[in-house]
């Protein structure tokens, strides 16, 4: 039989799980099916979350302009790999050709 049979708390939680779920409800004085919904509620409302889904909706809008991108040729990808890269190169690269 599963423990959390008859149990209004719709997560399958392993039964060491439930009990600390069941404890920290008690300790902070709600059942576990109101302390589990605030805390989705909380989590929710929380900044760090929403910014978590705008940028996960960001890229399924950006994902069409990278697929196209990567079909291209880059003006700059004609160095190829041994660009310099240090600000120290590109001054040198510069007077060179000035």
């Amino acid at each position: 039989m599963d423990s959390n049979e008859g149990r209004h708390v719709s997560a399958d939680f392993p039964p060491e799980d439930y009990e600390r779920l069941v404890a920290a409800a008690h300790g902070t004085g709600r059942t576990p099916e109101d302390f589990v919904h605030d805390a989705a509620m909380r989590a929710a409302d929380n900044p760090f979350t929403q910014a978590l889904a705008d940028t996960m909706a960001a890229i399924d809008e950006m994902a069409p302009a990278f697929a196209r991108a990567d079909r291209t040729t880059h003006p700059l990808a004609e160095d190829g790999p041994d660009t310099p890269l240090s600000s120290r190169s590109l001054r040198a690269q510069h007077r060179r050709a000035a």
